[in-house]
């Protein structure tokens, strides 16, 4: 079983980091919804949803981090631009986190199944009670 979970997340992290390199995309779409299905069946499901959002902000930083710096090297990034949405960004970040540790485990559920594909076979994104 061990050795099932390993072999899932260097492929995660191969197909992430290769779709992240070609396209500029991928490692979030990828490896959130991969750890929201593969942690509970490794680790308390109360602490799944923490653990997976959190490791995949620590590993696309990574990816974001070098890819920024090779962007600016070439000089294409626009720094006002990117100035101005970096401090929309940084706040919406903070009041989201707000939201998510101050939120009751039942709302926390609510935003695991919309972040989760909805959770609900008919798309909506009602908590299973």
């Amino acid at each position: 079983m061990l050795a099932q979970f390993i072999i899932a997340f260097v492929i995660l992290g191969l197909l992430a980091g290769l779709t992240s390199g070609l396209a500029g995309v991928g490692s979030t779409l990828l490896i959130l919804p991969t750890l929201f299905l593969l942690l509970p069946h490794y680790i308390p499901a109360d602490l799944s949803v923490k653990i997976a959002i959190a490791t995949t902000l620590a590993c696309t930083s990574v990816s974001v981090i070098f890819a920024a710096v090779i962007h600016i090297r070439k000089r294409n990034v626009d720094v006002r631009l990117c100035l101005r949405m970096a401090t929309v960004y940084v706040l919406t970040a903070v009041v989201g986190a707000y939201i998510v540790h101050f939120s009751s485990p039942n709302h926390r559920n609510n935003i695991r199944y919309c972040i989760d594909f909805c959770g609900n076979q008919d798309g909506s994104c009602k908590a299973n009670a």
